[in-house]
């Protein structure tokens, strides 16, 4: 073999192994992510016996969380990155006990960017499904809420307003009807962006970035003093506020 094919031979196989390489770590980093906490999937198993969380029909992989009286207002979720989106069914059952309809999105590859426009197929179908829901929200944490913010700033006319979880307005929609809720233990999120913001903001004291959601801690956040159940009653008492 001359020495010019002996070379395309070395540089096909090192291109090869790289693309393979790649392959693996996008496989892994796509395949891995924090699964929902025992506690997530009770509410879960409780929903389906009572009737009150149940697949949607126009996608079966969505979950709508149902009050027990009829609401004129909904609440379209997207979960944080690489999170199993069950995990926010704590915090979505006491929302839906202050009389709030719920769709909980389930994102591709449990991340948002994949889907940002997910609640455009949502809203396109909840007149059959949810009819007497006349005002949506859009909620999203942390990735999620980037997502949530982008929909919101190109899709204002659909929605009544913008609520992110431990993330700031990406998209710069109408800060107006943005509401904005943080732990004050969360060193994932740029305060700087949060103290720039014109939103209404509400801090958690003692709370962190993991705790909106039961999936366990999360690498490179910082330590709640606080427990789940405290951060999500929070949560839950200053969305109905802001919503009311």
């Amino acid at each position: 073999m001359d020495d010019k094919k002996e070379l395309k031979r070395r540089i096909g196989v090192t291109i090869f192994l790289m693309l393979a390489a790649v392959g693996i770590w996008a496989y892994s980093y796509l395949t891995e992510y924090y699964e929902a906490k025992p506690e997530a999937l009770e509410v879960l198993e409780e929903g389906k016996d009572t009737g009150t969380i149940y697949p949607s029909a126009s996608d079966s992989e969505n979950l709508i969380i149902k009050a027990d009286g009829e609401t004129d207002t909904g609440i379209v979720f997207y979960p944080g990155g690489k999170v199993e989106y069950t995990a926010y069914l704590p915090l979505l059952e006491q929302l839906r006990e202050r009389g709030y309809d719920i769709v909980l999105v389930k994102m591709p590859f449990n991340l948002a960017f994949f889907d940002m426009n997910a609640a455009e197929d949502v809203l396109d179908n909840m007149d059959e499904e949810l009819p007497e829901v006349k005002n949506w929200y859009i909620m999203g944490h942390s990735l999620g809420g980037v997502a949530a913010s982008s929909f919101a700033a190109d899709e204002s006319d659909s929605i009544a307003g913008l609520i992110l979880l431990g993330a700031y307005n990406y998209g710069k929609y109408d800060e107006s009807n943005t509401l904005i809720v943080y732990g004050s233990n969360d060193v994932k999120l740029d305060l700087d962006k949060i103290d720039e913001d014109k939103s209404e903001v509400v801090e958690i004291d003692g709370g962190n970035h993991a705790w909106f959601g039961n999936y366990g801690e999360q690498d490179g956040d910082g330590e709640a003093t606080i427990s789940h159940q405290e951060q999500q009653d929070i949560t839950t008492e200053t969305i109905s506020q802001w919503l009311n």
